[in-house]
């Protein structure tokens, strides 16, 4: 009988405890305690701090905290429209009239689903983020704890990869982009497809099938540090066990859910990059081979490093006899091809996609030209994410190789000393001394409660369909960026946008914006299908002057439904004249 996942060191009371022990880790690291989770989320904060009013992020000094704000609008509102409205997913609110806006950025959709318990219990978007983001920090040092505890059959390893990896400068540091790094579902799969493989189980086939699909669905740039990750122990999967105890149907079935759930996510994808080459990069950032180095951004750590070393001196036997084979080494290969990707071979900066062979090669260059949609990511320094994840789970068999040299007396002790001198190690808690390592920190998000208020009165009146809201300027580079905040409450297509890429359409828009005085304006915006423009200015503004001399001269063109001190909405003619007489206007 081959040998399989044992189960023998996984105990029920070890998963729960990992889970517990992760849990807590994670609400002290995101610093629940210590926020307002209604208000506040995390985000990057210069010394020098950002500016805010009383209620929300208005002056906001980094185009990262405007990240931030976008995360937590997609987030909640993938989960409210996979709940409520699915089949306009791509479909987003923001960067109107365009269409599939959600493809001008990352997915974000595995997020969204995570996100919808939390989203049916409160309804509320920034705590529906801050426990999503909680959930999602548990969930995957639990992956990791899974896999590396069922293959070493000692689950205090399992548990302190977990905490190596999900509390690691490389996981924790980008504070304000969670999906970025998210190979979770990476874990899971290799979970799932070891056991599958050596199994044959339903359960583990649809395991893998989802893990990947979500994957997929999750971000660009972990799926690409797992594909460079996981060829390796994939190829070292199939050579150890194959399919002989895998039904052709189990095969079917997983091929076919996940090329319906590849289908899916990035049909829409490519069907934008056809439609207009806007998904496409001139130059891409790649990280220097020094940044590696004791010092560097992406040095793992003396710790990290120490254990994989052990992992990897030490025989099979003491590090992973749980399972048949030695994925060790296929470990060590896929972190090496990671590297390879991320520093895209010769560990210059900004390179052109385009550029031919290099020695070392640029194997991200080479996937791009044959892999449609790689040329659209511009950060692969980011990719490093796949080289930790492999560095931790040796690490975490390092471990276990420690463990089996202590008398089985002093085993359980050990262990847990082990756990708790590596929990200290990774999250460094301020309380014991040690300096804050990130520089990020609470930052106030929510809209301001006027604007909430003044959309739902809009929609007591019956007003609805998508906004133009002025002055535009170049605010998709990150400014007023609340506007798509207030999204997440009103639910309202809106002419902000703020995105990876900005879609032709919107620069007509903001033209269209500057013309408001000219009555063809007025029917033009009215033909791109939007009902209402919504002015922020106070009373006396120039923008309100000009649209109320519209309203008192031409109120077949724009009427004014509802105004405040500092908003006004207008609604155009086609909105509320019967359909005869607006064609003949």
């Amino acid at each position: 009988m081959p040998q399989t996942v044992s189960q023998a060191g996984l105990s029920r009371v070890w998963g729960w405890f990992a889970l517990l022990v992760l849990a807590a880790s994670s609400a002290y690291f995101l610093d629940f305690q210590g926020r307002d989770l209604t208000r506040h989320i995390l985000s990057w904060r210069s010394d020098r701090g950002i500016a805010f009013n009383d209620n929300a992020a208005v002056g906001l000094e980094k185009p990262v905290a405007a990240d931030t704000a976008y995360a937590v609008w997609m987030v909640s509102r993938n989960a409210y429209t996979l709940v409520n409205h699915p089949g306009r997913l791509f479909d987003a609110e923001h960067c109107a009239p365009a269409r599939r806006t959600m493809t001008l950025g990352e997915p974000v959709i595995t997020m969204g689903i995570l996100a919808i318990p939390f989203y049916l219990a409160n309804g509320d978007p920034i705590v529906t983020y801050n426990l999503t983001q909680w959930a999602l920090w548990t969930l995957t040092g639990w992956a990791v704890f899974l896999l590396v505890a069922s293959w070493t059959a000692v689950p205090a390893a399992g548990l302190a990869a977990g905490l190596m990896y999900v509390f690691h400068p490389a996981w924790a540091a980008d504070i304000s982009h969670p999906t970025i790094a998210d190979m979770t579902w990476t874990v899971f799969a290799l979970y799932f497809a070891e056991r599958w493989l050596a199994c044959g189980r339903w359960r583990d086939a649809f395991g893998l099938a989802l893990s990947i699909v979500l994957q997929f669905a999750a971000s660009f740039y972990p799926l690409i540090a797992a594909v460079f990750f996981g060829a390796p122990v994939a190829v070292w999967l199939l050579a150890r066990e194959g399919l002989r105890r895998v039904s052709a149907l189990q095969v079917v079935f997983v091929a076919l859910l996940v090329t319906a759930g590849v289908a899916i996510v990035y049909g829409p994808y490519l069907a934008t990059r056809d439609e207009a080459e806007t998904l496409r990069r001139s130059v891409q950032m790649y990280a220097t081979w020094s940044s590696f180095l004791p010092g560097g951004a992406n040095f793992p750590g003396w710790l990290i490093l120490g254990l994989a070393g052990v992992a990897l001196v030490a025989g099979k036997r003491r590090t992973i006899p749980a399972i048949g084979g030695d994925p060790r080494w296929s470990l060590l290969v896929g972190a090496l091809l990671v590297a390879l990707a991320t520093t895209g071979g010769s560990g210059a900066v900004a390179q052109d996609p385009s550029t031919g062979w290099t020695f070392p090669p640029n194997i991200y260059a080479l996937a791009s030209s044959v892999l449609p949609g790689l040329d659209s990511v511009r950060n692969i320094m980011k990719l490093e994410i796949g080289l930790h994840l492999a560095l931790c789970i040796l690490a975490g068999f390092g471990v276990a190789a420690l463990l089996r040299l202590v008398s089985e007396r002093w085993r359980s002790a050990i262990s847990f000393l082990i756990v708790a001198c590596i929990a200290v190690a990774t999250i460094q808690p301020i309380e014991l001394g040690f300096p804050r390592r990130f520089r990020w920190g609470p930052v106030p998000m929510r809209p301001s409660r006027d604007v909430i208020l003044f959309f739902a009165a809009l929609e007591r009146r019956g007003n609805r369909g998508p906004v133009l809201e002025v002055p535009m300027g170049w605010e998709f580079t990150g400014s007023n960026i609340t506007r798509l905040l207030a999204s997440a409450w009103h639910r309202r297509r809106t002419s902000h946008c703020y995105a990876s890429y900005i879609p032709p359409e919107l620069r007509r828009t903001l033209d269209l914006s500057k013309e408001l005085h000219d009555p063809r304006t007025i029917l033009t915006l009215g033909r791109l299908g939007f009902t209402t423009i919504v002015v922020h200015e106070r009373l006396d503004g120039p923008l309100r002057t000009m649209l109320e001399h519209t309203t008192r001269w031409q109120p077949h063109l724009l009427r004014l439904l509802f105004a405040t001190h500092t908003l006004a909405a207008y609604e155009l003619g086609a909105a509320f004249l019967p359909k005869d007489a607006a064609a003949e206007n």
